[in-house]
């Protein structure tokens, strides 16, 4: 079999220019690409291809210029062809051309091109070079500490926010025991737990670890952060990530909201008993007082008192519903809404079920219950906000004003059809001591908003179907019923 059998049966296109630069020999392929007849083509002047590559032509017209004077053995060049073949081939492709001299008698008479779509081919280097700036933009993030271990805990690479931290440059640590580098060899303990935290990891346990590690400066940086396998096409572990975030600012904050609960905390108890005791006794002195005698000044007095008792009450409340101590647990909206109603209405509630709702009703409101929720909260605080948006809308509302309790998004929403909020209010209705009413505390709300907040709840204040005011608590955790084993 000779060569130019070969040649004239390669799948890839194949074109022979000769001792003059004219075209010798083209294969089937190279003719069906082309779309040109043998007799068209052979003879023909190399540059008359030109009209068949739309880029590069010039760069394969000095590949093929070398190989033809002797100076190398082979040359690879890019070009983009036309393609005038019909679909699914695309019209134009990207060809990498291998430029070969052809020597007779150990003499080099022409050069031998074949073509080869690497359309393929750079489609997949397109695809790793968006994997790798997609890799590149995680690596970098600004605010994570990251590093990319091989399973043995070797260091492969680290992003400069690591790097900065310690003040080192990629050479000082790559290719190093992790444990051994300067994020974590200030602390021998601390080295042994990662040494099991890296074995963990490798073992494809994804585990979660606290830190604290020295910066250039000198500065002790606490972090939480975790060390996860990532597994190859076998589910072999075949390296891992190290990403750990700097939590200074939040135990900070951590510890200054201690500060402030313990600081509550001793108000409360000044409120409980520095304030109360004298309150009780000066009530006593005037029950004494009002029976010998009754006068508008020692009516005006006990007004007074009440409304100092009232709002001990109601500070005492703001002061405890901050506290962290929360312990949500599942319990059934409606009927913590329906117990707050009795509560505020201190009276005797009849309660008629119709359909999906409950109707609670008082001597100047009743309660509209159109929820079956059960959300995870703390049973007692919850209570407490539902009582103090219920007196909101019973102190601001009508003779005859209906409260809603129903669904919202992601939370429950306390509605009423009374009088509303002005929409320039709605912003500072939760501030302590805000009211429109003359004998309000200024409080409800306020405390509505730190128990919301206390549960990692938001509450906002708009406007009701019935242009009353109503209140949305969002960000709640609706949970399944707690059942009795």
């Amino acid at each position: 079999m000779d060569s130019e059998t070969v040649l004239a049966n390669l799948k890839e296109p194949v074109v022979a220019v000769g001792r003059d630069c004219e075209v010798a020999f083209a294969n089937e392929r190279f003719l069906a690409v082309t779309q040109l007849s043998r007799e068209e083509l052979l003879g023909t002047a190399f540059v008359h291809l030109e009209s068949h590559v739309e880029e590069g032509f010039e760069s394969l017209e000095e590949a093929v210029a070398a190989v033809r004077r002797g100076e190398t053995d082979e040359e690879r060049v890019a070009v983009t062809m036309y393609h005038s073949e019909e679909a699914p081939v695309p019209e134009r492709l990207p060809v990498e051309v291998r430029v070969t001299p052809v020597v007779e008698d150990a003499t080099v008479t022409g050069a031998l091109l074949v073509l080869r779509d690497v359309s393929q081919r750079e489609e997949k280097e397109r695809v790793l070079r968006r994997s790798q700036r997609r890799f590149e933009a995680v690596l970098e993030t600004p605010d994570s500490f990251i590093g990319i271990l091989e399973p043995d805990g070797t260091l492969v690479t680290a992003n400069s926010t690591a790097l900065d931290l310690v003040d080192v440059v990629p050479a000082d640590v790559a290719g190093e025991p992790f444990p051994e580098t300067p994020w974590w060899n200030h602390d021998e303990d601390l080295q042994a737990r990662l040494r099991t935290w890296i074995d963990r990891a490798a073992a494809g346990e994804f585990v979660r670890f606290e830190a604290v590690h020295g910066s250039a400066d000198g500065e002790a940086l606490p972090v939480e952060g975790v060390v996860r396998p990532v597994s190859g096409e076998g589910g072999e572990v075949v390296s891992l990530i190290v990403e750990a975030h700097d939590v200074s600012e939040r135990r900070e904050s951590q510890r200054e909201l201690q500060r402030q609960n313990e600081r509550l905390e001793r108000f409360a108890e000044v409120l409980s008993h520095d304030l109360r005791n004298p309150l009780n006794v000066a009530q006593g002195r005037l029950s004494l007082a009002r029976e010998t005698r009754d006068s508008d000044d020692l009516e005006a007095v006990a007004r007074s008192l009440d409304r100092m008792g009232v709002l001990i009450d109601g500070i005492l409340t703001l002061a405890r519903a901050g506290d962290t101590a929360v312990e949500p647990a599942a319990v059934d909206l409606a009927t913590v809404a329906t117990e707050s109603w009795e509560t505020v209405a201190a009276v005797d509630l009849a309660t008629v079920a119709t359909e999906s709702w409950e109707t609670v009703a008082t001597v100047d409101a009743r309660l509209r219950v159109e929820t079956d929720r059960t959300v995870r909260a703390d049973r007692d605080r919850l209570g407490r906000l539902f009582e103090n948006l219920f007196r909101n809308s019973v102190e601001h509302g009508h003779e005859s004003t209906t409260v809603t309790v129903g669904d919202c998004a992601d939370g429950f929403f306390v509605a009423d059809d009374g009088h509303g909020i002005p929409e320039s209010d709605r912003d500072q209705v939760f501030d302590a001591g805000y009211s429109t009413a003359t004998e309000g505390t200024g409080l409800g709300l306020s405390i509505v908003e730190t128990i919301a907040n206390a549960h990692g709840w938001t509450v906002t204040a708009t406007t009701s179907g019935d242009d009353g005011a109503r209140f949305e608590i969002r960000g709640v955790d609706v949970a399944e019923p707690e059942r009795d084993e």
